[in-house]
């Protein structure tokens, strides 16, 4: 239970948001919060989005317009320096957060600190999928998905990340350890878990917190789906241009590896002379020269993938980089 409450920035990206933000500011609004603080980068939204957040007055607002479009990678990553409070909450424009979220997140986020609050931490709960009408589509993201709620070790995130940002919540170590986010890092999400992984912990609330919005415009999906219906239509297609299906295959696996090994280096760049020996040892078996040990540390981990996947991609992380660009057949 907590006794008190630290100030918490809400951290958001926005960009043409005004049909939806309106919802998701009365959610900030209904957490009930005090301390709380919307910290806002605008990437030059032209519907109407700025001026409705500097209307809102209900949380106190700090906006800064960009002047040249970011891209949502770049302009969450601003919006993250620009975080002040003990701990920062990731959100998009476009979700309904559920009344106590900000509540149960700092509780589970000073649980995995364990009263060492200059480690590196975050935490993230499970969300429900809706629609743009916010109709439930799944009650959990991760019973609907092969994403796990279990993900915490750098074999975890190595070749897809298990969690939306908007479900995230860091202490202020993660963000001076993660912050600048790398150029080439896929997503600035993806970069806080897989730091988190390697220096220090991360934790999860089993709840959805979230109504996480589907509405076919959002920057990035929901994962693979459990859902397999439609699987014999699939298999039959990829029976007739077997050809095409396995070069297709080997140039999406290809990025994939090309990708971990990105993220890998840049976790060895930054962090490796600080890894403590069980975190230097994963990485050393993620980076080993000898595919076989690469496939076995990933199949252990929760990759979020298929085990075919996870084979090809870890036969690719060992082919020079200038070679992962596979041209499809004309």
């Amino acid at each position: 239970m907590i006794t008190d409450r630290p100030p918490v920035d809400v951290v958001m990206a926005t960009y043409n948001g005004a049909k939806y933000l309106p919802e998701m500011l009365e959610s900030l609004v209904a957490q009930d919060w005090t301390g709380l603080r919307l910290v806002v980068c605008d990437d030059g939204s032209t519907d109407g989005t700025v001026e409705l957040l500097e209307r809102f007055d209900r949380l106190p607002v700090h906006l800064v317009r960009n002047p040249v479009n970011l891209g949502a990678k770049d302009n969450f990553s601003k919006a993250l320096h620009l975080a002040e409070a003990p701990y920062a909450a990731l959100a998009d424009q476009d979700d309904v957060w559920m009344p106590g979220k900000i509540a149960q997140m700092v509780e589970r986020l000073r649980t995995v600190e364990a009263g060492a609050p200059d480690s590196p931490a975050l935490v993230y709960s499970d969300l429900q999928i809706v629609d743009g009408n916010l109709n439930l589509i799944s009650s959990s993201f991760y019973d609907g998905t092969f994403k796990s709620r279990e993900a915490n070790a750098i074999a975890d995130f190595t070749i897809s990340n298990h969690v939306p940002g908007c479900a995230v919540m860091v202490n202020r170590a993660l963000l001076r350890a993660a912050l600048p986010v790398p150029a080439d890092a896929h997503m600035h999400d993806w970069w806080l878990c897989i730091v988190a992984a390697a220096i220090g912990r991360i934790g999860h609330v089993e709840a959805p917190l979230i109504q996480f919005r589907r509405h076919g415009a959002n920057e990035t999906g929901s994962g693979r789906p459990k859902d397999r219906r439609g699987w014999l239509a699939t298999a039959l297609k990829r029976a007739s241009r077997p050809r095409d299906y396995f070069r297709e295959r080997m140039i999406d696996t290809a990025k994939l590896a090309k990708g971990a090994n990105h993220r890998l280096a840049a976790i060895e760049a930054r962090f490796g002379g600080e890894l403590a020996a069980p975190k230097r040892q994963a990485l050393d078996a993620l980076t080993n020269r000898r595919w076989w040990r690469r496939y076995g540390a990933i199949c252990a981990a929760h990759s979020g993938e298929s085990p075919v996947t996870d084979l090809l991609v870890a036969l690719q992380m060992g082919v020079p980089s200038n070679r992962h660009a596979l041209r499809p057949s004309r």
